[in-house]
């Protein structure tokens, strides 16, 4: 199959989930995460902000925010046909009194400099393979980010069970993740342990 392909399989799958269970599944998929050690001590969280069906990361925002460590929050600028991965809105702690109720429009702008601070980054993806390779949207927009963040950061992809497969095709620009969580587990990718 064809990542084409996979992608429209992957969207019609997503699509078809009944509201309460997309709710269930995110539900415990944030759980699963929160319990993760390297995010929990974690300052710095690069986080996306989701839309549509994508494993959902406002309410997410919110936890990260009162229940970890994390100081600053960056989420990329990937929405629309406009998206910057120079540009970043940020979160930081005491700083920015009030979180995005409905979108992180507010929140300033910065360079990709910032991203020089990643502990961890919570990455979107369509489908995920067990040997960490990721299928997005196709733009390229978060290899571009992911291939910017530093050695030591984690690179975590957040998905459900049904866009884990055993294989996906990969290009050569394509940048792993070292981890994925889905509602039922945390996929540590056996050949790209997290960098010392």
């Amino acid at each position: 199959m064809t990542k084409n392909e996979l992608r429209a399989l992957i969207r019609r799958r997503r699509e078809r989930i009944a509201d309460e269970d997309f709710q269930r599944l995110n539900h415990s998929l944030h759980r699963r995460l929160l319990s993760d050690a390297d995010l929990r001590q974690a300052r710095t969280v690069l986080v996306y902000w989701s839309f549509g069906r994508e494993v959902e990361t406002h309410e997410l925002f919110r936890h990260l925010v009162s229940a970890t460590r994390v100081d600053t929050i960056i989420l990329p600028d990937s929405s629309g046909k406009d998206a910057d991965p120079d540009k970043f809105r940020v979160w930081r702690r005491p700083a920015t009194k009030s979180l995005p109720a409905v979108s992180p429009d507010d929140l300033p702008i910065e360079g990709p400099e910032i991203l020089d601070s990643v502990d961890v980054a919570l990455i979107p993806g369509l489908a995920y393979d067990l040997m960490g390779n990721r299928l997005g949207q196709g733009s390229g927009y978060f290899d571009k980010v992911l291939s910017r963040l530093p050695r030591q950061a984690v690179k975590l992809g957040l998905g459900f069970e049904f866009q884990i497969f055993s294989e996906l095709p990969r290009d050569s620009w394509d940048v792993p993740v070292h981890r994925i969580a889905s509602e039922t587990r945390i996929i540590r990718v056996s050949h790209l342990h997290r960098p010392a």
